[in-house]
């Protein structure tokens, strides 16, 4: 069942056991997706990072260039 004991120990154990260096996050984030979509997220999908963005809307300014970075998001 969804955020059980056996849910998250196997949710935490398919993160930790995935390879997710910088540039070469795609893997681990199928398995985030699917988490999200388990967990009742909605419209889960995978978008380009873009800096001017996030400082923009949000005053966040990232010290990491974002060329070629995406994020996984979704809504509830």
């Amino acid at each position: 069942m969804i955020g059980d004991e056996a849910w998250i120990t196997s949710a935490l154990a398919a993160l930790v056991s995935t390879a997710s260096l910088s540039g070469k996050e795609a893997a681990v984030q199928e398995i985030v997706k699917r988490l999200m979509v388990e967990a009742g997220a909605d419209d889960v999908r995978v978008v380009p990072v873009d800096a001017a963005r996030l400082e923009q809307r949000y005053g966040f300014k990232t010290p990491t260039p974002t060329e070629g970075m995406f994020a996984v998001v979704g809504s509830w």
